[in-house]
């Protein structure tokens, strides 16, 4: 039934707060997930990181500067992508098909880049931020009537 307000007029419905979490937590974890990704390998990559060489196999994005690539470990081949190695000028235009060092982890060899990462977090404010808010959207999801849920006025 709807609210009816002292001038005698229906008040607007209010928003359901499940609604509005399940529609912000859609694009928080698409931006969340590869942060948290690139996080994980980051950590691997720096704990037990071995260096080898690769090959460019194609050039993926102009903008970001981003190739693909294929190296091999134990004699299994892998695959990556990754934006190029810019530290150094010899690798920093290369080519496909021709060769740049590549960094990954001896333990998850499938985790690599081909620049040697500088820290495991590389923008940890941002990831904070939308941990929190991931956070939030999914105790609403669960809760609305929790302190720590989304409220919508």
């Amino acid at each position: 039934m709807a609210e009816i307000n002292v001038a005698g007029n229906s008040a607007p419905p209010r928003s359901n707060p499940r609604i509005v979490a399940l529609i912000a937590v859609i694009p928080i974890s698409i931006l969340l997930f590869p942060m948290v990704h690139g996080c994980w390998a980051n950590y691997w990559i720096l704990h037990d990181g071995e260096r080898g060489m690769a090959e460019i196999t194609i050039q993926l994005s102009i903008a970001q500067n981003t190739v693909a690539y294929r190296y091999i470990v134990n004699q299994k081949e892998y695959t990556g992508k990754s934006a190029r190695n810019d530290e150094n000028p010899r690798y920093r235009d290369m080519p496909a098909g021709g060769h740049s060092p590549v960094y990954y982890s001896a333990s998850h060899p499938w985790l690599s880049s081909l620049k040697r990462p500088d820290t495991i977090i590389p923008a940890l404010p941002v990831v904070c931020v939308l941990l929190w808010l991931e956070c939030t959207t999914i105790i609403t999801l669960i809760d609305p009537s929790n302190k720590w849920a989304i409220r919508s006025q």
